[in-house]
């Protein structure tokens, strides 16, 4: 990792998760933002019933995607800062299991880089392929059938759902910039980031 050039890794984990398995000690500077409140918050039960009432995986996920990006603008705005304030060289990012936190902050970051909404999308519909051997012994390991599907849902990335949250994200805010904006991440930051991306 380092003779790749990485030079900051951004862990996008739960408190709760960092706690149970911090960094090791290692020659890269690590910035720990929590894009996403613990598992006990409060937050989940709401978050939890939007995913479960939805008719498919596509629209269970557009709709818990958009959910945390309202909710925790504010957390993404620090985590796309801490990707941008990196010192040069590669920056990694990192959660769980690495599609949905991961997911959605390499999403933003895409569209700060002028990537089309269906590339980016395409790009996220790649993680579900790439996790099988993670995702496969989780869903196994479900206590009961209504868990088991529950997993089985949650470990896909449908492309169309990505663009989905894209597209209202757009619709709702004016694009990522504006997004981001309202989040907290200030103008001079995100044309830093922008021209750091398309370097």
């Amino acid at each position: 990792m380092v003779d790749y050039g990485v030079r900051r890794i951004v862990d996008l984990r739960f408190d709760s998760e960092l706690a149970t398995d911090p960094p090791q000690a290692l020659p890269v500077e690590v910035v720990h933002v929590s894009v996403l409140p613990d598992a006990d918050s409060n937050h989940w039960t709401e978050i939890d019933a939007l995913g479960d009432a939805a008719p498919d995986t596509a629209t269970a996920t557009r709709d818990v995607y958009l959910e945390f990006l309202e909710r925790f603008g504010a957390n993404f705005a620090r985590a796309v800062e801490a990707v941008g304030g990196a010192p040069e060289g590669a920056v990694l990012i990192h959660c769980l299991a690495g599609k949905d936190r991961t997911g959605l902050l390499t999403a933003l970051l895409l569209l700060l880089a002028e990537v089309p909404i269906a590339e980016v999308a395409a790009d996220y519909a790649l993680s579900a392929e790439r996790l099988v051997t993670w995702s496969t012994p989780w869903i196994e390991g479900a206590e009961n059938e209504e868990e088991r599907r529950r997993r089985t849902r949650i470990s896909q990335t449908p492309g169309m759902a990505m663009i989905a949250v894209l597209e209202e994200l757009e619709r709702r805010h004016g694009g990522v910039r504006e997004y981001l904006s309202t989040a907290g991440l200030e103008e001079v930051t995100a044309q830093r980031i922008q021209e750091r991306l398309l370097g």
